[in-house]
């Protein structure tokens, strides 16, 4: 299970769905779920959640079993990664996705969202996804070393 904060609501992730609580200003139950039903996309990976001033970012799997990235802005679960993101996705194995990191940065007045997977054990291939959240844009870098930690990036 995972926590993220974001305009005064918690998410509280699970593998197979994610539940928005917010404050209820009563003294006997602190919190009370937004929206009723938990929406239906869980985290694949404890560290595969990041957030931004806008929104919620994760690498989920959906009801059907296929891994995607999503974000929230606290309503239903948005499915924001392309076609050639999902191949990229598709083609590590799930105990890899499950070791996937996620962070957020600024740069050049942009927001990005960064998602570093292994997409290959036996070559030690590894695969960072950035989306830009200002121009809805992907880019994807492929590295043949091992995963490195995103250290030199201002993380939240």
């Amino acid at each position: 299970m995972s926590l993220a904060t974001l305009n005064r609501q918690m998410f509280v992730f699970g593998k197979q769905s994610v539940e928005v609580w917010a404050s209820s200003n009563s003294d006997d139950y602190p919190f009370a779920p937004v929206g009723g039903a938990p929406l239906p996309v869980g985290l694949l990976g404890e560290q595969a959640l990041a957030t931004t001033s806008r929104a919620v970012y994760w690498l989920g799997n959906s009801p059907s079993g296929v891994a995607a990235i999503y974000r929230s802005t606290g309503s239903e679960p948005e499915r924001i990664s392309t076609r050639a993101i999902d191949r990229i996705i598709a083609g590590a194995t799930w105990a890899n996705l499950a070791l996937c990191r996620a962070w957020s940065y600024q740069q050049d007045g942009h927001t990005f969202v960064g998602f570093a997977l292994t997409t290959s054990t036996g070559t030690a291939t590894s695969t960072t996804l950035v989306y830009d959240e200002a121009t809805e844009l992907w880019r994807s870098e492929e590295h043949t070393s091992e995963l490195q930690s995103p250290d030199h990036l201002v993380c939240r």
